[in-house]
């Protein structure tokens, strides 16, 4: 059972609630079972269709007792919450409202693929979501009114909507997400809703209109007893009003929105958002940021002062929620201290301060903006780091500062950027210069250079000069360790020689790389470090290449979760682990699955990288993708 808990990721769903799953007289929930049949490589399309049986059986027999969700409030609208059952309250992690029993589920869900995925991070905001529940489901007005979440930039009203769904998403036949920061989105998700519901349109307006008109009739006619339509980050209330269906009984509508004043002609509830109290900010950091965690084997002193550390963390980022969550994913991507990332903090924070003091073109001032540069780049924003770094050189060179260590640094983080953003030739180009000049400067076995070459073994392989990047990667090995070089690039240069040695058709050679790299990193900054999750996502592929298909996947589910939970759905290192796992999963014979990995990865290229980098591209192609490691 710990075993089965540990491949669907940690805090999910914990072992205590598998063993009652299979243990217990009750029909498990579908949301907890479904985790499971997919750990287990099931088909989970069959199973859904034996689970409605069951439930339908235990529902004829009169044997499955519902407990009522939330009760008509009283005069005051506040809520009254039903205690979880036991044996579900294990799988709760995020402290939120319980979920509601779930009643009978329809044979057929029609769900958005633009709704985000959960996270797992998830902290607070009970109150919130017990509002915005009981709004809904008040029995003194059969026809709920929009709710409507506001609140400045960051304070999370995305994720409680997000959250919302998946606590209540047993109540809801039709869940559709629809993005409503421009009018033509909001059309675009309407008509996608009605040829999901296979409407048939009348009227004499165009093809658009007439769809999207008899959408909103048939919700507004019950098509379905329960529907829930989100409308994400909308910025027109004069022009979103056309498109708002009348809600029914069981028919709900949930806004989110920075702006305050909205027409009072548009019937809602408000539901304001504010920063994360002092508390929320604090157990996010702690339960997000390993080096802050909780853990039952701390001393008092240990746990005060990680308690400590992250309050002050949070005082200093406002108890901004995305802050917050900013802040977390880079401690826990980069392995530094609170101080070090204050220090960083307070350096971009007063970046215009030092170009309007020192001006533009100091030293100072341009090595802030390429910190900014190296940080968005460990976050996987490319294209912005991209951005800045090009600006920084371009700076030094405007300036006269060619031919010093600053400008040569900003060089080698500009390849960088141009090769993660996927200008791989003109990364190639930067790179090849940089190391020449630091071999003239410094010698071959400075650090620096030895750095500037790890990363040009990625920019050969990259554009196929495969002997050429081979040989440079023995090389880079060797002097590292003679040397005697930090280690974070002797593992870099590792990782990246197995890479150019398992696109040449040598995964054997790539393995023995790839493992003793990453016992080593695991070792010196655990199985979560960024960099100890690329050499796994490369672990894997070599893996299935030597023919251990069930390892390579259960590497691949490891290394996804683990990538899931420190860098977030989004980062383009899980997109990769995810497309990997994919090409596993599928040749494991589970198609299903594998479609269901690989349609919500596209998606996200959609949103983040666009479907334009070499990797969604390959991704769209069935190719896999390879992990690399830039050196600090």
């Amino acid at each position: 059972m710990r075993e089965i808990a540990a491949g669907i990721g940690r805090g999910v769903i914990s072992s205590s609630t598998i063993h009652n799953m299979f243990r217990g007289a009750r029909l498990p929930k579908w949301g907890f079972l479904e985790l499971v049949v997919e750990e287990l490589h099931g088909d989970t399309a069959e199973f859904r269709v034996l689970w409605e049986a069951a439930q339908l059986a235990d529902e004829a027999a009169g044997q499955a007792a519902r407990d009522p969700g939330l009760s008509a409030p009283p005069g005051n609208g506040s809520a009254v919450i039903i205690p979880p059952e036991p044996d579900t309250q294990a799988a709760v992690w995020s402290p939120t409202a319980p979920p509601e029993p779930a009643g009978p589920r329809p044979s057929h869900r029609i769900w958005s693929n633009e709704i985000p995925q959960r996270n797992l991070h998830f902290t607070g905001r009970v109150a919130e979501l017990q509002e915005l529940r009981a709004n809904l489901v008040r029995g003194d007005r059969p026809h709920p009114p929009a709710q409507l979440i506001s609140g400045m930039g960051g304070v999370g009203k995305t994720e409680i909507a997000t959250e919302y769904i998946h606590l209540h998403r047993d109540k809801y036949e039709i869940i559709w997400w629809i993005r409503a920061e421009h009018t033509d989105r909001v059309r675009d998700a309407l008509v996608k809703l009605g040829q999901r519901l296979e409407v048939r349109p009348a009227g004499t307006e165009s093809g658009r209109d007439r769809m999207i008109a008899a959408v909103l009739e048939a919700l507004a006619g019950s098509v379905q007893p329960n529907w829930l339509l989100v409308y994400d980050n909308a910025a027109q209330p004069l022009d979103l009003q056309r498109y708002l269906p009348a809600c029914p009984p069981g028919g709900h509508i949930i806004i989110t929105s920075r702006l305050l004043n909205w027409p009072g002609f548009i019937e809602k509830d408000i539901v304001g958002i504010s920063p994360f109290t002092e508390d929320e900010a604090t157990d996010f950091l702690r339960r997000r940021v390993p080096a802050l965690g909780a853990n039952r084997r701390l001393s008092t002193d240990e746990d005060e002062r990680r308690t400590s550390e992250a309050a002050r963390l949070a005082q200093a980022l406002g108890h901004l929620p995305i802050a917050v969550e900013h802040a977390a994913a880079y401690l826990t991507e980069t392995g530094q201290t609170v101080d070090d990332y204050l220090n960083r903090f307070e350096e971009k924070r007063t970046f215009e301060d030092r170009r309007r003091i020192l001006g533009p073109s100091d030293p100072r001032t341009l090595n802030s903006h390429d910190m900014v540069a190296i940080d968005l780049r460990g976050l996987g924003r490319y294209q912005e780091s991209l951005d800045i770094a090009r600006k920084v050189v371009g700076a030094f060179a405007a300036a006269g500062r060619r031919e010093n260590p600053d400008w040569l640094n900003a060089r080698t983080g500009f390849a960088a950027a141009l090769r993660k953003a996927g200008h791989h030739w003109d990364a190639l180009q930067e790179s090849e210069e940089v190391v020449q000049r630091y071999r003239d400067y410094l010698g071959m076995d400075h650090a620096l250079t030895l750095r500037a070459a790890a990363n040009l073994i990625n920019d050969r392989r990259a554009v196929g000069e495969l002997a050429i990047a081979e040989k440079l990667g023995v090389e880079v090995c060797d002097r590292c360790r003679a040397v005697g070089a930090p280690v974070e690039i002797l593992y870099a240069a590792m990782v990246n020689l197995a890479s150019v040695l398992r696109v040449a058709g040598r995964p054997d050679e790539a393995l023995r790389h790839d493992v003793q790299a990453r016992d080593a990193l695991v070792g010196t900054y655990g199985d979560q470090h960024p960099f100890t999750l690329a050499a796994s996502i490369n672990y894997a592929t070599d893996l299935a290449a030597c023919g251990d298909l069930a390892e390579a996947i259960r590497i691949g589910q490891d290394t996804l979760a683990n990538c899931q939970s420190t860098l977030g759905g989004d980062h383009p290192d899980t997109l990769m682990a995810a497309v990997n796992l994919a090409i596993d999963v599928a040749a494991s014979g589970n198609q299903a699955r594998a479609d269901r990995l690989l349609e919500d990865v596209s998606r996200r290229y959609a949103e983040t990288l666009t479907t334009e980098h070499p990797d969604a591209w390959a991704a769209a192609q069935g190719a896999r993708l390879t992990a690399e490691i830039e050196p600090y």
